[in-house]
């Protein structure tokens, strides 16, 4: 036995899950799936429908059909014991047969189909397998999780700080606003150099000494000041010079004395 294919499809022949088991070009499949209603006699009690190449065993679940896709030459009862295990198996991921709950459940389905079909052969495996087996523990899964989600912390935690330094930034900018001071810039000695620089460029060519746009400086002479002499400095001993007004004070006493003696004398 031999399974093409594993599929959920409209009555209109919209396939809502195609689970192909051999290399099969998509064209090919819609192609087969859309057909499919067509051949569906109504009011038909059979399961399975041909074609010249194909076989078709498909179930009735509400409105929706899950069809097989098998070669001729496929034993149609092992078709129908796998068509049976894959109809248990949607209730199982699935809310409900509609077009919603089935593409919702879509991945879970896919997966629940490959572990029944192996290379389009059957495993043999029951219902409660196959729920264990998707729904196995993996530490490599959790652990993948744990890193995501602290990934995600951190970049939360670093945005956050982030935040809050551009609000300490303006809370300060504010507050020097207020007392009157202008808010000063970060740009260095290279910011201002460069501006400096920016306004004087030059172009070089044959008319570069026309169309130049850049500025010489003046040249500036620098001439040498001979230093002052030094003065010399005065001696230790202070002469004392004349001064007006002032009379000597032992002349005074030594005239005095003598017009003392004279008036002695008389």
């Amino acid at each position: 036995m031999v399974v093409l294919s594993a599929s959920i499809v409209t009555p209109s022949g919209k396939a809502l899950i195609a689970r192909q088991y051999v290399p099969m070009p998509r064209i090919r499949v819609e192609g087969m799936l859309s057909a499919f209603p067509k051949l569906v006699e109504k009011g038909s009690q059979h399961t399975f429908v041909e074609t010249d190449s194909i076989r078709y065993v498909y179930t009735r679940m509400d409105s929706l059909y899950l069809v097989l896709v098998t070669t001729k030459q496929s034993n149609i009862v092992e078709d129908l014991e796998t068509l049976r295990l894959l109809s248990k198996l949607i209730p199982e991921y699935a809310q409900g047969f509609n077009e919603a709950s089935i593409s919702d459940a879509a991945f879970e389905i896919v997966f629940a189909f490959d572990e029944v079909l192996g290379a389009g052969h059957k495993e043999t495996v029951s219902v409660a397998q196959v729920k264990k087996y998707t729904t196995m523990y993996s530490h490599e899964e959790e652990l993948q999780n744990l890193i995501r989600e602290s990934q995600v912390s951190d970049a939360k935690n670093k945005a956050r700080e982030k935040a809050r330094a551009i609000r300490q930034q303006k809370a300060e900018a504010r507050k020097l606003a207020g007392m009157g001071y202008a808010p000063t810039s970060t740009g260095g000695f290279g910011s201002e150099s460069m501006g400096s620089m920016g306004g004087n460029t030059s172009s070089f060519g044959p008319d570069a000494a026309s169309t130049s746009s850049y500025a010489a400086p003046a040249s500036t002479s620098v001439t040498r000041t001979r230093s002052p002499s030094p003065t010399p400095r005065p001696s230790g001993k202070r002469t004392k010079g004349l001064q007006l007004g002032v009379k000597s004070k032992p002349k005074d006493d030594f005239l005095h004395q003598m017009q003392e003696e004279q008036k002695s004398h008389i």
